[in-house]
């Protein structure tokens, strides 16, 4: 429930969310960006995931209205200001160099992990996304129910482990060695 939790909160808790404006979702492929994409669909915005070739029809079975791979040469190149908000859900905030340059003059950049430094020629709120105490746990699971009742959401499991200490250890190797 926490992924969703944060999902939910990046995407309706740090940036106006207009229905028909554009958000481009670095890590759409991940647990926290595939549960934004979702939400971001059902708020009525545009929806441009990237992530790895390989996730390319996963992402776009989310509702992704467009998928941008990020391992094929000058790949997000071609979004270059075209983002209202650009929520960076990447692992390890590998999506922050590239990040500004994907929202327009105006727009937001939100990110879960690193933090760029701003761009003079933009004016771009740059927010790292931390819970207030009114984003409560509560307000989210509400939202997501209904969301899962209406719709579903589409969760992907990468690895399952035993919930042992031998378990553990090997979903923290795993996290390691990004697998």
């Amino acid at each position: 429930a926490s992924v969703s939790v944060t999902a939910y909160w990046a995407i309706m808790g740090f940036a106006p969310v207009k229905k028909g404006a554009t958000i481009i979702i670095q890590g759409a492929s991940g647990a926290v960006g595939g549960v934004a994409v979702q939400i971001a669909k059902d708020n009525g915005l545009y929806v441009i995931g990237i992530g790895n070739s390989r996730n390319k029809e996963y992402v776009l079975s989310l509702g992704a209205d467009e998928f941008v791979a990020y391992n094929e040469e000058h790949s997000t190149s071609s979004l270059a200001n075209r983002a209202d908000i650009v929520l960076d859900a990447s692992f390890g905030g590998k999506g922050a160099p590239s990040g500004l340059d994907l929202v327009k003059d105006g727009g937001y950049y939100l990110s879960l992990t690193a933090v760029p430094g701003a761009q003079p020629d933009k004016n771009v709120t740059i927010v790292s996304i931390q819970r207030t105490k009114d984003m409560t746990t509560g307000k989210a699971l509400t939202y997501l129910s209904d969301l899962y009742q209406r719709k579903e959401i589409i969760m992907e499991t990468a690895l399952e482990f035993p919930l042992t200490a031998v378990g553990a250890s090997k979903a923290h190797q795993a996290i390691e060695t990004k697998k």
